[in-house]
């Protein structure tokens, strides 16, 4: 079995987002489980090297950060495990603690904690913040030029929030904002998996009402795949499918879904540790535990 990254769920719910279309509410949650999340923690490391993974990601099925509880997990993680600081390391977050730390001097916000505490800050390598509007980008401009040492990359979501713009114009923002690497992701409803709940439910219509019905949308993934066609340069092709191009000195990647619904051995996008202590292969199946 090969895999591209580990993707280390940090128990938590809730978001400070509350993104209509979150994949989360329409895969579900499974019940935490703190004390087995920390102690299979090594295992799941060791399974990760012999996969040939690469990098691991930090996630939640919430924000990691917008719990005072799962951010002390968080941390506890690179206490626990030295291990951990072996691998290239990257963040994702929907954004919302860094502007945070923008805009107050509060010194017991998270991105405080998260910069300054515990060995994190020579850690991370990548923190990857979600975007919906061409207006979010701009916000990170200063706090991107304080903290040049990371990797920034802008996961662009694509909605009728986003296709007013074209992907030159978004593209041009980001660069100038001081990303490095952006991701258009295509927000889908994915094909298995998915749980029979009210907020479920209320993300699918959503997903139908505002991406798959909407000619803008539809008008801006053709505009996107000519611009990727006539300015980017292929720089390597992924492991599972996708290819990484450069437009400009800017890195650029396609998905064309939220989360992939099945695999072969040898192209896993990701591992999964969950937040019940258990290893898994998709984020929308029980089945595909590991141990």
């Amino acid at each position: 079995m090969k895999a591209q990254t580990l993707a280390i769920s940090v128990p938590n719910y809730g978001c400070n987002k509350n993104c209509p279309y979150c994949v989360s509410k329409m895969t579900g949650y499974l019940k935490s489980n703190e004390s087995l999340f920390l102690d299979n923690i090594s295992k799941v490391l060791y399974f990760a090297k012999t996969a040939q993974v690469s990098n691991i990601i930090f996630t939640s099925k919430g924000e990691i950060f917008s719990s005072y509880k799962s951010r002390i997990l968080f941390l506890t993680i690179f206490d626990y495990i030295e291990a951990i600081k072996q691998f290239p390391l990257e963040v994702q977050t929907n954004g919302k603690f860094i502007l945070f730390q923008k805009n107050t001097h509060d010194e017991d916000n998270a991105f405080s904690i998260i910069m300054n505490e515990y060995f994190v800050e020579p850690t991370i390598n990548t923190i990857a913040i979600s975007i919906d509007k061409l207006e979010d980008i701009k916000q990170y401009k200063s706090i991107i030029e304080q903290y040049p040492r990371f990797i920034w990359r802008a996961t662009v979501n694509i909605t009728d929030m986003i296709s007013m713009n074209t992907p030159f114009e978004i593209c041009k923002e980001v660069y100038n904002t001081g990303f490095r690497q952006i991701s258009f992701r295509e927000v889908t409803i994915p094909n298995v998996g998915t749980v029979n709940t009210p907020e479920s439910i209320n993300a699918k219509e959503w997903i139908i009402k505002h991406v798959n019905t909407v000619e803008p949308v539809k008008e801006f993934k053709k505009e996107l795949d000519e611009y990727i066609h006539s300015f980017g340069r292929i720089v390597r092709k992924l492991p599972y499918g996708s290819v990484l191009y450069d437009i400009e000195g800017l890195s650029l990647t396609y998905f064309p879904y939220c989360v992939q619904d099945s695999c072969g051995e040898n192209d896993i996008r990701s591992l999964i540790y969950q937040e019940d202590g258990h290893l898994y292969t998709s984020w929308n199946s029980k089945a595909s535990i590991i141990f």
